[in-house]
């Protein structure tokens, strides 16, 4: 089964990892590549995911994950 990447909600995407404990990091469509500048991720929150998943509905998902 092939996905269509354009049918994606992303945003939705980033709350379900966010509200797991995972750090999410919108991504460049298309590349591994940060859409943010590092730092972004300090003091994440539903607003601040919100805020630019509504600006960029098509920023893919990455995720910082630590040892545990």
């Amino acid at each position: 089964m092939e996905i269509d990447i354009n049918q994606l909600d992303f945003k939705s995407a980033a709350f379900f990892w966010y509200g797991f404990g995972l750090t999410v990091l919108p991504i460049i469509p298309g590349k591994k590549q940060p859409a943010v500048k590092w730092g972004w991720t300090d003091g994440q929150s539903t607003e601040k995911i919100n805020n630019h998943w509504d600006k960029h509905p098509d920023h893919e998902i990455g995720c910082i994950v630590g040892d545990d």
